[in-house]
């Protein structure tokens, strides 16, 4: 395939693994009475709850990186009406990261329904609904860039989402505060079939550089890397 070539791995050095040295947390409890309406559910809110509620797991929580105190109070506005409660955590009084815990039973039952019924937008379907194969004994992970321009050229997505919220609130968070985010999609492989990928195009288009790992074997993507 034109469109990879396969990529080493960079380790941050232990100068670049700085830690804070004054480190806060804070607890904000849901106290909203309203009940969780239709209008809440977008494309931002389906890309970090639609795993969660995948997860057939008791964590029910949504953990979100941030750098901007200012845009704080509007990433918590957007999901506290989901969880029971928040932890804001300040490293040298600039917020670092939220924690949303204990997904509110409506909200999983109305996200529920939703995946059910097959609404949600077209990223997060591609990224999360797609059949997962036969599991198997994972092998060697291989690291491959997506070359930008030859994917364009090949791809059968010649036009981009024209909802660019979700890029810009990832930019706004863990992009902003940790330079790159990791996502675990389901039932990709690495051929021919992600050229038809909405989600994939979507964040070549918008991002400095997508990175695929994919199974040796099996050539299953065990997740991308979007920075």
């Amino acid at each position: 395939m034109e469109w990879v070539r396969e990529a080493t791995e960079e380790i941050p050095s232990a100068e670049e693994l700085e830690e804070s040295s004054k480190i806060r947390i804070v607890k904000r409890q849901n106290m909203i009475e309203v009940g969780v309406k239709e209008d809440y559910f977008d494309a931002v809110t389906y890309f970090f709850l639609t795993p969660i509620i995948l997860n057939k797991g008791r964590n029910k929580r949504l953990q979100l990186s941030i750098s901007d105190n200012q845009f704080t109070e509007q990433v918590i506005a957007k999901f506290l009406i989901f969880f029971e409660s928040v932890l804001i955590t300040y490293e040298d009084e600039t917020v670092s990261r939220l924690v949303f815990n204990n997904l509110k039973h409506e909200a999983e039952e109305k996200l529920s329904e939703k995946i059910y019924d097959n609404e949600l937008d077209s990223i997060s379907h591609d990224l999360f609904l797609k059949k997962m194969p036969a599991e198997r004994a994972e092998s060697r992970i291989r690291k491959y860039e997506v070359i930008t321009d030859i994917y364009l050229q090949q791809c059968s997505q010649r036009q981009c989402i024209q909802d660019k919220s979700l890029w810009q609130f990832l930019m706004n968070t863990i992009l902003a505060a940790d330079g790159e985010i990791n996502i675990s999609p389901s039932g990709w492989e690495l051929n021919s079939s992600l050229l038809e990928s909405v989600a994939l195009n979507y964040f070549v288009i918008f991002s400095k550089k997508v990175e695929l790992y994919v199974d040796e074997e099996t050539k299953s993507v065990a997740y991308l890397r979007v920075t």
